[in-house]
């Protein structure tokens, strides 16, 4: 188990920037979306960060020792978006946007309906 001193606190802070800055670019590029075409197909956004507890169960399945060292260089979604749309073509569209942008990285795409 990762003790959560203040050391890691500091550490583990950037993750918080991290999800605020994520989800100010969102917000952005979906203004700028909505500028250019006239609407927003997104229903809602919603940010995350990982709890520490899944962080760790995800290193002990993956093999690798508990440590912060381990979560930082093993662990690549800590910080994560969910962005929902009620059309499938939408989807498509926020996500090559998203992608476009040069300033992400898509790694899924789900477009299963939400009650799926």
């Amino acid at each position: 188990m990762i003790e959560q001193n203040d050391e890691f606190k500091k550490k583990f802070m950037k993750y918080e920037f991290a999800k605020e800055r994520l989800q100010n670019e969102i917000n952005i590029l979906l203004k700028e979306y909505e500028y250019e075409l006239g609407y927003n197909p997104v229903e809602h956004t919603k940010t995350r960060i990982k709890t520490l507890e899944s962080a760790e169960k995800k290193l002990r399945k993956r093999n690798y020792e508990v440590t912060f060292e381990n979560l930082v260089n093993h662990i690549h979604d800590i910080v994560g978006i969910r962005i929902v749309c009620s059309f499938l073509s939408d989807v498509y569209e926020i996500a090559n946007r998203i992608q476009n942008s040069k300033q992400f990285k898509i790694k899924n795409i789900n477009d299963a309906p939400a009650n799926a």
